[in-house]
């Protein structure tokens, strides 16, 4: 068959194998297509050469396919380089430490089909967008709640209270005036009780000067 766009006669696969990733038309589900076909060329490399190095993996896919490892067409590649990439990945290849080398071992049974993937790989990406969208919740109620609050105005906020190592908090402190105004704390003056008042004379008998509660009747203290 001709190659798309180049009217080139596109190579046919070699017999028992399946048609290369970059063999496929390319376009949106193309696309998926080719992405889930080069993770299961993954997952048979890693099958038949487990314990393989990430930095050797290049060389072992290419012996085993027959086709270059090109797989920056297919997944991302950024500045964690071909061991940061194939981590994320876990549900085709997981990558472990051996030796502080790290290694490739395969995460699917070996008697995983093309189909098979498709599902796992599926619910892998649903899995992780789950997660992702309870990250960005979590991350934006805390403003949502702080913008709430600011909308129904300011509050006065309350001291907490600070734990005491006995439990028994300590007495409550009288408050304090400025000390030009002491006499804001000072009691009013009290009355005499009327148990201090002198008792009133007897009949016939004249009460003392000055004594207090009476008064004295006119004249009283100028006899002639």
């Amino acid at each position: 068959p001709a190659a798309p766009g180049t009217g080139a006669t596109a190579p046919a696969p070699a017999a028992g194998r399946p048609a290369a990733a970059a063999d496929l038309p390319v376009g949106h589900e193309d696309r998926v297509r080719q992405t889930l076909h080069f993770l299961f060329q993954l997952h048979e490399v890693i099958l038949a050469n487990p314990g393989t190095s990430v930095d050797s993996l290049p060389t072992i896919f290419e012996r085993h396919h027959g086709e270059p490892f090109s797989i920056q067409s297919y997944l991302v590649v950024n500045k964690s380089g071909l061991a940061g990439t194939l981590k994320r990945i876990p549900h085709v290849i997981a990558v472990l430490d051996k030796d502080g080398v790290p290694t490739c071992y395969p995460s699917l049974p070996a008697k995983t089909t093309p189909e098979d993937l498709k599902t796992v790989d599926a619910d892998f990406r649903a899995n992780l967008q789950n997660k992702r969208k309870q990250t960005t919740e979590a991350e934006s109620a805390p403003a949502a709640k702080r913008t709430a609050v600011e909308a129904e105005g300011p509050l006065v906020l309350q001291p907490a209270a600070r734990a005491h190592p006995n439990g028994v908090p300590p007495p409550a402190q009288e408050p304090s005036l400025p000390a030009h105004r002491p006499h804001l704390l000072a009691p009013p003056p009290l009355a005499p009780p009327s148990s201090l008042a002198s008792p009133p004379a007897p009949a016939g008998q004249r009460a003392p000067l000055g004594a207090p509660g009476l008064a004295s009747p006119p004249g009283a203290g100028f006899a002639r």
